[in-house]
């Protein structure tokens, strides 16, 4: 694996795991599907 695609990697993980917190606070609050 090169180092490019690692830190894609790396960076995709990252945009998901802030999807996902984003999509637990608006599920909480009531605002699912606003988020894409």
């Amino acid at each position: 694996m090169n180092p490019l695609n690692t830190l894609l990697v790396l960076q995709h993980c990252m945009v998901m795991e802030k999807k996902k917190k984003k999509t637990d606070l608006t599920s909480s609050v009531g605002l699912d599907g606003i988020h894409t």
